[in-house]
C-alpha cells in the first residue's frame, strides 16, 4: 500500500488489553497509594426496649479523630407531642483523670440553648464549669435517620490518646418512658484510641 507521500505503509494489528485487566490495574495502584489514617471508631449496642420512649437508644458510635464524634442511634427519634426527648447528655472520660466522668455536654432538643463542653463533677452531679477556650461544638439531629450527632474538637479534651463515653436521653416530665443510658447507668463504653493522620 502506498500513502500520499509515496512511502510504503505497513498494516499492523493493534493489540488491546481487556478492559477488566485495565480496571484491576488502576484499582491496585490506587489501593497501594498512601492515604491519611482513618479515625478510630467503635459502635456499641444498647438494649432495645429498655425504655418505652420512642427515642430509645439502640446503639452509640464513637469516632476518635481530630474531632470526637458521638452518634446516638435511636429506635424512633420522633418529635410528636408526648414522644419528643427533652435532653441528651454525653459524658466523656479520658485517661489519667477520675474513673468516672471528666467532661459532659448537654443537648436540649427543640431549643436555642447553647451547647458547650463542661468539666464534670461526678455521676450524681456532673455539672462543672465550661472548658475554657473550647469552641466548635456541633450538634445535628435527624429524625429521618433517627440519629443525634454530637461533634467536639479533640483539642477541647486535651488531645487524649483514648476516650470513652456514656449517653443519656431524658424524656420530658410526664411523657412516655424513662431516661435511657447507654451502655448503662453510670457505665462507660469501650475505649477508642487515636491514630494520627
Amino acid at each position: 500500500m502506498i500513502d500520499d507521500s509515496g512511502g510504503t505503509v505497513h498494516r499492523t494489528r493493534a493489540r488491546t488489553v481487556p478492559t477488566s485487566v485495565l480496571v484491576l490495574s488502576v484499582a491496585a495502584a490506587l489501593l497501594a497509594a498512601p492515604t491519611a489514617a482513618a479515625a478510630d471508631e467503635v459502635r456499641f449496642p444498647d438494649a432495645r426496649g429498655d425504655t418505652r420512649s420512642p427515642a430509645d437508644v439502640v446503639a452509640v458510635t464513637l469516632v476518635h479523630g481530630d474531632r470526637i464524634v458521638v452518634r446516638v442511634h435511636h429506635r424512633d427519634l420522633s418529635f410528636a407531642a408526648g414522644e419528643a426527648p427533652a435532653t441528651l447528655r454525653v459524658i466523656y472520660a479520658v485517661p489519667g483523670h477520675s474513673p468516672g466522668p471528666d467532661f459532659w455536654l448537654k443537648v436540649s432538643y427543640q431549643s436555642d440553648q447553647t451547647v458547650q463542653l463542661r468539666s464534670a463533677g461526678d455521676w450524681g452531679d456532673p455539672a462543672g464549669p465550661w472548658v475554657p477556650g473550647c469552641t466548635g461544638e456541633r450538634v445535628r439531629v435527624s429524625s429521618e435517620l433517627d440519629v443525634t450527632r454530637v461533634s467536639v474538637p479533640r483539642t477541647c479534651f486535651g488531645n487524649p490518646d483514648r476516650i470513652r463515653v456514656n449517653v443519656r436521653v431524658t424524656p420530658h416530665p410526664g411523657d412516655v418512658g424513662r431516661p435511657d443510658d447507654a451502655p448503662g447507668a453510670e457505665q462507660l463504653g469501650p475505649w477508642v484510641g487515636y491514630s494520627p493522620t
